[in-house]
């Protein structure tokens, strides 16, 4: 993850502890053909990401199988030098991997390569069955290796997903028997090259579910690593040294797009007391609630929710103008008190919060501490002023 990225971990609609908990799930379960939605969108990201080279090199070195199928033929047998079968080779295989390509050089077409590619494999395929199929109603003996020889490819090389292999596999399957069997081709060859093409893309399709699978586990590992890494133990929200590194990235990005960021830096209220009083675990339990309500706070992509420090946490927003802020530490408020854990030694007689809130478009040159500070100014006001309330407070 680039640091200047502020969006961070993409995690959708999923919270940091739910997402922490599903990784952990699935891979106790053992990753299945399909994620759940959000999970399964960053997985197609890092699979597409993680096979563009191969998917690029393949591409790469398509014309020279071509030629190389030409140049062996050339040599020892002259059947395919006609002119169909050089305008089928050199009219349209040949463009098709050269201009796919071209048109994946970048790595912004990713997405789009991984999508042309089942297809131009079809169609490579396509243009080898035709091949077969006229040289067979010619009566001349097709090498229908050549075909096998580019399923092996496609499936090695070509960086498809499961489904499009058993896609890629199965229509070229039907489409060489059809072809063959309307070409002439006798029965028992007919049979012989089906059971053994059959074998061939079943293998390929077999070793393309278990690299994806392999794959998932993997990415799955990593991504639990990673979130255990940048989250607190204790309340499952971003920690302390994340939301600095973050939260100077999204300043620099908000800064850029003339965008405002607003803080929101929330103290629980005479939280000492309730942990002398109630016992630890009942105060660690009291702040996993509280940071249940304050991960909905933030649970936008590019917001950030934290715990900045035992019973203090803070939720930057970006694009979030001062009204909006105000709407959502309000709503936080709210929510907290809805908890209604009990706080015999408060004078609400329940456990509360108070909030600090700053915003506004940053300067080029702002930083997060300018920001934390202002809040922390605020938030002191906050609990001068007598507490489960907010301050709004003016960044210097």
């Amino acid at each position: 993850m680039l640091m200047d990225d502020p969006r961070g971990p993409a995690t959708g609609e999923l919270g940091h502890r739910h997402r922490i908990e599903l990784c952990r799930r699935l891979l106790a379960e053992g990753p299945s053909a399909l994620f759940p939605a959000d999970l399964e969108a960053e997985y197609l990201r890092f699979h597409v990401q993680r096979t563009f080279e191969l998917l690029r090199l393949a591409l790469a070195l398509a014309p020279l199988l071509y030629l190389g199928v030409y140049a062996v033929d050339a040599l020892f047998s002259q059947r395919l030098q006609t002119p169909t079968f050089l305008a089928l080779g050199f009219g349209v295989g040949i463009p098709l991997s050269v201009g796919l390509y071209l048109l994946v050089r970048s790595p912004a077409q990713r997405m789009l390569a991984h999508r042309l590619a089942p297809w131009v494999n079809l169609a490579t395929s396509f243009v080898i069955i035709l091949i077969g199929a006229a040289l067979t109603r010619q009566q001349q003996p097709f090498h229908y290796e050549f075909l096998v020889l580019n399923l092996a490819y496609t499936f090695f090389l070509g960086g498809l997903r499961p489904h499009s292999a058993r896609l890629v596999a199965g229509v070229t399957i039907l489409v060489h028997i059809a072809a063959a069997y309307l070409a002439g081709l006798p029965n028992e060859q007919l049979a012989y090259q089906a059971f053994f093409l059959t074998s061939v893309t079943a293998l390929g399709v077999v070793g393309t579910v278990m690299r994806d699978r392999t794959q998932r586990r993997f990415w799955l590992q990593s991504v639990l690593t990673t979130e255990l890494s940048i989250s607190d133990g204790l309340t499952g929200l971003r920690n302390h040294r994340h939301f600095k590194e973050q939260g100077d990235s999204l300043l620099r990005h908000a800064a850029r797009e003339l965008r405002s960021v607003s803080l929101l830096l929330i103290d629980v209220d005479h939280f000492k007391v309730y942990n002398d009083s109630q016992g630890h675990l009942a105060g660690d339990d009291c702040l996993r609630r509280i940071s249940g309500v304050i991960e909905g706070t933030g649970r936008r992509p590019l917001d950030v929710a934290a715990r900045y420090g035992g019973e203090e946490f803070a939720v930057l927003m970006y694009d979030c103008s001062d009204p909006q802020a105000m709407v959502r530490a309000e709503a936080l408020i709210a929510g907290v008190t809805g908890l209604s854990i009990p706080h015999p030694a408060s004078p609400l007689g329940f456990v509360s919060v108070s909030v600090g809130v700053v915003g506004g478009i940053p300067v080029p040159a702002a930083s997060l501490e300018s920001y934390t500070a202002a809040a922390d100014a605020a938030l002191y006001a906050a609990k001068a002023g007598g507490r489960n309330r907010i301050e709004r407070g003016t960044i210097v």
